[in-house]
């Protein structure tokens, strides 16, 4: 393969959703390789993102089939929402790719700037020994930014973006489950409504069965027979008991894996 064909292959999809530091690869010398494993990160990434994309935009399809019992509002919310979903997603994915030390990483694959101060001097008058003096100067300099630990405030500052950022992918993942285990359990819980508008109990409940249980004939169910979203997802809750939890609990952890990976 030829070197300009290698360069084509960074402008793949990943590579522009995520951005790619072409820098890097033309300074270092293990270019290739650190391309090869930039690239398989993104692919990774960019699957991740496209597929709980469209994990999100089915679950907001069907909560506002639920809701609205409209197929076009439920259409236009559901690709809001990815949209929506889709820049968070990337958001916390191009954050989590940030190198804790990545000004050292650029320091080192781009030696030209610890040069650039030396460049206006006349290094012709610069004895032998203050040049060693000075590469050891520069090299100390890098030995401490290796072994520089972050302050306590920085850490803190770490750890509470990354509580956020965790934060809001469980809470995502949790909405996005209740979505699609609302449409995998419909017809459980329409049978459940069914009996509940047929039993005995429940009839002499005129709001119950009129208002939400019963259909405006001018726009009827489409998704489960109910006016009443909450009264689903109590229903869905009650029926599934800890399957639903062990359900939340994988559709959650999908939406966690590309950073904790990362």
């Amino acid at each position: 393969m030829s070197e300009e064909q290698k360069n084509k292959e960074i402008t793949f999809m990943p590579c522009k959703i995520f951005g790619i530091r072409k820098g890097y690869f033309d300074k270092s010398k293990d270019r290739i390789n650190i391309m090869n494993r930039q690239l398989k990160i993104y692919n990774l990434l960019a699957l991740m993102l496209i597929c709980l994309t469209i994990f999100s935009s089915l679950s907001f399809l069907f909560y506002s089939l639920v809701l609205f019992q409209s197929w076009l509002i439920a259409i236009l919310v559901s690709l809001f929402m990815a949209f929506v979903v889709y820049n968070l997603l990337k958001l916390i994915f191009t954050l989590n790719l940030l190198p804790k030390k990545a000004h050292l990483f650029d320091l080192l694959i781009n030696r030209e700037q610890l040069f650039e101060p030396y460049y206006t001097k006349k290094m012709k008058e610069v004895t032998d020994d203050e040049i060693l003096k000075i590469v050891y100067h520069e090299k100390h300099k890098i030995r401490e930014m290796n072994n520089l630990r972050l302050r306590p405030f920085v850490t803190s500052s770490l750890f509470i973006s990354s509580l956020i950022r965790v934060s809001l992918l469980v809470l995502l993942g949790f909405i996005v489950a209740n979505g699609l285990e609302l449409f995998i359990f419909k017809n459980s819980i329409n049978n459940t409504l069914l009996e509940m508008k047929n039993s005995e109990i429940f009839k002499s409940d005129y709001w119950l069965i009129e208002k939400v249980l019963t259909s405006d004939k001018k726009s009827p169910f489409i998704l489960i027979n109910s006016n009443s979203f909450f009264l689903d997802l109590n229903i869905l809750s009650t029926g599934l008991g800890y399957l639903k939890i062990i359900i939340d609990i994988l559709i959650i952890s999908l939406f966690l894996i590309p950073i904790i990976i990362i």
